[in-house]
């Protein structure tokens, strides 16, 4: 077995191994395709290494992401993988995701075991085919009206972030979490990758997608104000993102989840359980 980081002579049979697992490798196909497989520290781009066998074929892939979190697609030879890469590694390890067994493996073979984490999660992750999506009876009502971001949405949808990343990923409040969440709420703004729902001329939910490609888009950062729960807020702002999109052709969506209660509102929706996924995050040293 031979490792090898990967350029665009490499990007083609890249694209194609990646494929092969098209629930789990989201986000490595969407950022490969938004962002490129050269890495100049730009957000979206990763350095790409890639496992060889004797054939030349390839058989495992992992990226070190410009936010440093290692995105794994090792299947059954990530321990191998990851043994050959550690002498390459020249930036900090912020965060391992892919399956868990894999995010496990990783773990170990590069002696993370021990060090802290503000998120490790095996969490479930689902799909819905999006013809399939059911909406809720709020929606068909009328009750709530959902649409994109718009402009004047853009500071209240930035703070929400923040407590959502304090709240569900374990961030710690202050300046730095405030910055990265007022960056990530402008790119999906910007991508027109966000969404919001009302009540009343109010607004009362958000949602993003984390992870877009042409047929398939990957739910991330649903929230509702702590005061404004369980009243179907959540369920209605996915349903209402995901039935625009499917306008516009996409054909399915995923999401990951380890809160029971959400699982329950996406599984109303239609989505059903196909595997894990697995994030660990790590405290910054």
């Amino acid at each position: 077995m031979k490792l090898q980081k990967l350029g665009e002579e490499q990007r083609t049979q890249l694209a194609q191994f990646l494929e092969q697992r098209p629930d789990t490798t989201m986000f490595l196909r969407a950022n490969l395709q938004r962002g490129g497989i050269e890495y100049h520290g730009q957000t979206l781009q990763a350095e790409y290494w890639g496992l060889f066998d004797a054939s030349g074929e390839l058989v495992g892939v992992t990226a070190h992401a410009w936010n440093g979190s290692l995105l794994l697609d090792g299947r059954d030879q990530t321990a191998t993988l990851l043994a050959q890469l550690a002498p390459h590694l020249n930036r900090p390890i912020q965060g391992l995701t892919g399956v868990w067994d894999e995010v496990v493996t990783a773990r170990a073979v590069l002696g993370l075991n021990d060090r802290a984490t503000t998120l490790e999660s095996c969490e479930d992750l689902m799909s819905l085919p999006l013809e399939q999506l059911r909406l809720p009876e709020s929606l068909r009502r009328g009750d709530v009206c959902y649409r994109r971001s718009q402009d004047d949405d853009v500071p209240l949808l930035q703070r929400w972030r923040s407590a959502y990343a304090v709240e569900t990923l374990g961030a710690e409040a202050g300046p730095e979490t405030d910055q990265k969440s007022a960056e990530g709420v402008l790119r999906a703004h910007h991508q027109n990758d966000l969404w919001v729902l009302e009540s009343e001329g109010e607004l009362v939910a958000m949602t993003a997608f984390n992870a877009r490609l042409d047929d398939c888009v990957q739910v991330g950062g649903v929230f509702t104000p702590k005061d404004l729960r369980c009243q179907g807020y959540g369920r209605g702002v996915v349903a209402g993102s995901l039935q625009d999109v499917h306008a516009e052709g996409v054909g399915r969506a995923l999401l990951f989840t380890e809160n029971p209660w959400a699982r329950r509102a996406y599984e109303a929706l239609g989505f059903e359980v196909v595997g894990d996924y697995g994030l660990v995050f790590f405290a910054t040293e």
